[in-house]
């Protein structure tokens, strides 16, 4: 039996990607899944527009899920003026501590705490469901980082590692994905469920901008609307289930 899977995350809510595959997504009835930046919805970031509650809704629509980015998709490693504020305000927390490392763990294990912990209750507000998929911005991790996720409530995080997910050998909190840059030919895409589907793995993808021309930015992560419908349509081709992260979590729980 194959399990072959592929999901297709769509990173930030950029307000060009939903304007430029939403209808294609319903005709298709494709589910994606969508990791929000909590504080830029309706607002921008890295100065592009970001989808708005009305937006959120229509992909809800037709069974878009929606995963956490965080708060304000910062950077974890702590800044010299990160590190004073912290400092300031947690002498109690900075004697409890016997060395720097130790200290400095500390403090990206709150700060990262509090971002997961804030975009996830907002989110579950506007969404008025749990939330249960993260995605480390810039892909950075660690062990703590994960003990967080599992304390909030968090179901799975993908991060950016390239690869693919063996089921056998699934760290759900350390998902590997394939992300799609310009450089990245459709080619080279379709090679990528070929080889899932040979191998029994569960493919995810990882998307942000996407547009009708690539000449309109100079944004790496940036991907041709054409070439993204051509290689949905290759997948469907395949019979391969497109699924949302946490399905696929779900499914994997029966075995």
């Amino acid at each position: 039996m194959n399990n072959t899977i592929v999901t297709i995350t769509i990173d930030d809510g950029y307000k060009c990607t939903f304007n430029s595959i939403f209808k294609f997504l319903k005709d298709l009835s494709i589910k994606t899944t969508w990791f929000l930046v909590s504080k830029s919805i309706g607002g921008k970031l890295e100065n592009s527009d970001v989808i708005d509650i009305d937006d959120i809704r229509k992909l809800c629509s037709i069974g878009s899920e929606f995963g956490s980015h965080t708060l304000n998709h910062p950077f974890f490693i702590l800044s010299f003026n990160s590190f004073i504020n912290v400092f300031k305000n947690s002498v109690k927390e900075i004697l409890k501590h016997k060395t720097y490392n130790q200290y400095l763990k500390w403090a990206l294990w709150s700060k990262f705490k509090k971002e997961a912990k804030e975009s996830k209750s907002f989110l579950e507000n506007v969404l008025n469901s749990k939330i249960k998929s993260f995605a480390y911005p810039y892909g950075i991790y660690s062990k703590y980082f994960i003990g967080v996720l599992k304390d909030l409530g968090y179901a799975s995080a993908r991060t950016t590692d390239d690869g693919f997910n063996e089921y056998k050998n699934i760290n759900p909190y350390r998902l590997k994905t394939k992300v799609i840059t310009k450089k990245t030919t459709l080619n080279e895409m379709n090679e990528w469920v070929d080889e899932a589907l040979k191998n029994n793995l569960w493919l995810i993808e990882t998307y942000h901008l996407i547009y009708g021309d690539i000449q309109h930015t100079d944004y790496l992560c940036t991907t041709i609307l054409t070439q993204f419908k051509k290689h949905i349509l290759y997948i469907i081709k395949k019979n391969i289930p497109i699924m949302t992260q946490t399905e696929v979590i779900k499914y994997l729980q029966k075995f």
